[in-house]
């Protein structure tokens, strides 16, 4: 026969603490007494499990949304299975260390924002998740990007590929690389928010996908943070990151792009799949994943790009994403300014503050600005070098 003592613990979820098994009576009872004669500890000293409870259910104006909760339940449940019964202030910093040596770094980077998210709310003293020096993976601070002929080519990889299709693919690639616009942007764009007269995007919403019980959460979320959406079939339409909808110019790459781009006339949405659906990160991915494997064939053995997908299989595969940066770097050589290339991209600065209030006149000059920049870098050029009279003759060959 067997003892498991327990003593009552109002710090722990369970409401008792577990003492061991012991085969004999008399130590149990001796366990006991030892933990009842034990100054209790404060009630501010919670479990980790506890702790991990409280980060996934806080409320507030930084709260995560549905999606982040997420991730960051599943960053946890490690750390949970390790470390859930302890107190958080009895975690060493050495022990965080070598069990942390051998999860992902996703993992480790979520116990430390939960630590620190912890000592700011007063129930942890120390984050023993913080610098653990790991060494991490391929940031944005390291990301290569193509030059604006790769881009081109890329493009018309997609027809290749694609077929008739291709020219959506194709739009899509060369909108990211001469827009700068994020993933869910691109999806959630509608033939309403571009102005061809006037040679801009209204760059107002961001598509989410997901099935009808995310998305009944995801409405009540959003009614509770009092944010606009649109409820689409198979999605939601949002506000785009940082909530802020931007205006952004349309370069005449951008615009060539779209021009013989088909127009459904049963749907607002300017990129939809070949089922005439909206896009989502999966059915992009199986778009976008042959386009750029077979891309990276056409590239010399000795390109960054090649060179980085032999040496990391999938891993090393040119993400959608670093089209952004493409673009970006794409502006800094037209000689566009810092603040300029912000605003068509849509990041925050310094200088927040003063577009907030000054903001239509102070947009209206930054796209004039880069519009005037774009115009001077194709004058610098001879009518056969200039891209975007390459992109025409392109388009005049597959018409």
């Amino acid at each position: 026969m067997v003892y498991k003592p327990y003593v009552y613990d109002p710090a722990r979820q369970s409401r008792k603490r577990w003492l061991g098994t012991h085969e004999d009576l008399g130590d149990a009872q001796a366990a006991r007494d030892e933990a009842e004669a034990t100054p209790r500890r404060s009630d501010r000293d919670l479990t980790v499990d506890r702790v991990i409870e409280l980060y996934l259910t806080f409320q507030g104006a930084d709260a995560p949304t549905l999606k982040t909760r997420a991730r960051y339940r599943a960053a946890l449940k490690p750390v949970g299975d390790k470390f859930g019964r302890r107190y958080v202030d009895d975690i060493t910093r050495a022990e965080a260390r070598l069990w942390g040596e051998g999860q992902p770094v996703s993992v480790t980077d979520t116990a430390r924002t939960m630590f620190n998210w912890a000592i700011a709310e007063e129930v942890a003293s120390r984050n023993p998740f913080g610098n653990l020096g790991r060494r991490r993976p391929r940031g944005r601070s390291d990301i290569k990007v193509l030059d604006e002929e790769e881009l081109l080519t890329l493009g018309d990889v997609a027809l290749t590929v694609w077929g008739s299709y291709g020219v959506v693919i194709r739009a899509l690639i060369l909108l990211a690389g001469y827009t700068g616009m994020r993933l869910a942007e691109l999806f959630g764009l509608r033939w309403q928010d571009i102005d061809t007269r006037v040679g801009v995007i209204h760059v107002r919403w961001q598509l989410e996908t997901m099935g009808l019980k995310r998305r009944q959460a995801r409405v009540r979320e959003l009614r509770a943070r009092k944010d606009p959406f649109v409820i689409v079939v198979g999605g939601l339409l949002t506000r785009p990151k940082n909530h802020e909808p931007r205006t952004i110019l349309l370069l005449p790459e951008a615009a060539g792009a779209l021009r013989d781009l088909p127009r459904r006339l049963d749907s607002e949405f300017v990129f939809l799949t070949t089922q005439g659906r909206l896009f989502s990160k999966s059915n992009h991915h199986r778009c976008w994943a042959p386009v750029r494997a077979a891309f990276a064939m056409t590239l010399p053995p000795a390109h960054w790009l090649r060179q980085r997908m032999e040496a990391e299989g999938e891993e090393g595969n040119y993400d959608f994403h670093e089209l952004r940066h493409l673009h970006s770097s794409i502006l800094d050589d037209a000689g566009v300014s810092e603040r300029d290339n912000a605003q068509q991209l849509g990041q925050k600065d310094g200088g927040r503050l003063v577009r907030e209030r000054y903001a239509h006149r102070d947009e209206d000059r930054a796209r004039q600005r880069t519009r005037d920049q774009w115009v001077q870098r194709d004058r610098g050029a001879s009518a056969d070098e200039s891209v975007a009279s390459r992109l025409r003759n392109r388009d005049e060959t597959a018409d």
